[in-house]
């Protein structure tokens, strides 16, 4: 069971090196984060 659990850890933790790497999804992030923040301060 714990090693399961530690292998399905290792996976996600794969994809989101993948993720970072490529850079556009934190790209994405932070520029959906500002929209939603300025949106919030104008109303």
């Amino acid at each position: 069971m714990q090693r399961n659990i530690e292998e399905k850890n290792h996976a996600c933790l794969e994809r989101l090196g993948l993720l970072i790497r490529s850079g556009s999804y934190l790209q994405h992030y932070f520029d959906s984060r500002e929209k939603f923040t300025t949106q919030t301060i104008t109303k």
